[in-house]
This record gives structure tokens, sequence and C-alpha cells, in this order.
């Protein structure tokens, strides 16, 4: 098992993970304020004189829409972490004797499930 030094310091890179990911929601919300105001004060149509204006626009929403792709992605990947290590915390240290009796149930398991897929080859073959 884990010392309750490592516990700790487990337990603070979690809620480490939990902060970051409450600060990228906050900057994400920021994000998408600054692109429905950025919305409002761009031309909607498309004439000579808004050329310019409008393709450094469409520029604008890109790198927006990439930023915000961005924080989403690490908002998930944050998640995916936090959750591999709150699952590799659980699983408890098996000793020597557990872990071969382990190993031949799953080795069991699996040539039954062999022997099975075997029959139904000579099954579906045959039928």
């Amino acid at each position: 098992m884990l010392s309750r030094e490592h516990e700790v310091a487990i337990e603070a890179m979690l809620k480490e993970l939990t902060d970051n990911r409450m600060e990228l929601k906050i900057l994400l919300k920021r994000i998408i304020e600054f692109r429905d105001n950025l919305d409002k004060l761009m031309p909607k149509t498309l004439n000579y004189k808004n050329n310019y204006v409008i393709a450094e626009r469409m520029k604008t929403f890109t790198s927006i829409y990439e930023a915000e792709l961005s924080i989403r992605r690490a908002v998930n990947d944050s998640i995916k972490l936090e959750t591999d290590i709150r699952r590799k915390m659980d699983i408890k240290e098996l000793s020597e004797e557990q872990y071969a009796e382990e190993v031949k149930r799953m080795a069991a398991a699996l040539e039954s499930l062999q022997r099975n897929k075997g029959h139904e080859l000579k099954i579906q073959t045959t039928g």
C-alpha cells in the first residue's frame, strides 16, 4: 500500500488538477464572451469596403475557436488523468500467491474462451 506521505502528495496533485480545470473553465468562459463581443463589433455584410475587416474577422475567429478547442482538450485530458490516478490508487497490491492465483484464473478463462471459440468455429463450418 501507499505510505501516508504518498497519499498526501497524490491528493495534493489531484486537488491541483481540479483547480487547474476550474481555471481552464473560467478562461474558456472569457474566450467565449470575447468571441461574442467581437462578433457584435464586426460588420456582417460583405462589400468591397469591408473586405479587409471581414478577412481579419475570419482569422480572429479561427484563432479563437482553436484556443477554445485547445482548452476543452486540456480539460478532457485533465479529467482522464485524474480518473487514471484515482483508479490506480484503488488497485491493491497482491502477494505472490494471490498474484499467481489471479494469473491462473485468467489463464483458465482464456483457455475456456479459446475452446468455446474453436467449438463455435467447428459448428459454423459444418453447419
